[in-house]
């Protein structure tokens, strides 16, 4: 897996123009690989451009985001040993637990689309009697009450869950 030292802002791949840093296997202390950071200039570009592309991925039917995710699954599926040996290298994690995080992230594609489906559209549910339990005097009689439930929530645009749990996706393995 190749993975590139380039910070991707507005949609074109650029080097960073901030100081150099360099990342070591922290148990053997190996130079793995170094990069630019990102100036404050390209920062604040990057920040343009996500509030640029906002509205345009707001208006983004559902099923095309979902396709969208679901092809990231897809991506991290395949280089699923590349990035567990990654993470392993560059964390000092052993092995079995990076492949747990890399499953995580692949599992978290799922659970992202149910949760948005859970929280948009239209819901109902029984509530059953609204005065049950709530204060009555003991021996009093229940009175008929039975209630629903309408959850309407309106989609926002933005689908934010299905990031890596502490870390960037993109790893790069070392040379």
């Amino acid at each position: 897996m190749k993975a590139t030292r380039q910070l991707l802002l507005g949609g074109i791949w650029q080097t960073g123009e901030g100081k150099i840093f360099a990342k070591h296997d922290p148990v053997s202390r190996e130079h793995l690989w170094e990069g630019h950071a990102a100036s404050p200039g390209q920062v604040g570009a990057a920040v343009a451009a996500a509030r640029e592309a906002f509205p345009g991925w707001a208006r983004t039917p559902f099923a095309e985001r979902q396709a969208l995710m679901e092809r990231f699954r897809e991506v991290l599926e395949h280089h699923r040993e590349d990035l567990a040996a990654a993470i392993a290298h560059e964390t000092g994690k052993p092995l079995w637990e990076s492949r747990t995080e890399v499953g995580s992230m692949i599992g978290k594609v799922a659970l992202s689309i149910r949760a948005y489906q859970e929280r948009t559209g239209q819901r109902e549910r029984e509530l059953g009697d609204a005065r049950a339990g709530s204060g009555r005097r003991p021996g009093a009689r229940r009175r008929s009450g039975n209630r629903r439930s309408a959850v309407h929530r309106k989609r926002q645009g933005g689908w934010d869950a299905a990031s890596a749990v502490r870390r960037p996706v993109r790893q790069d393995p070392g040379p």
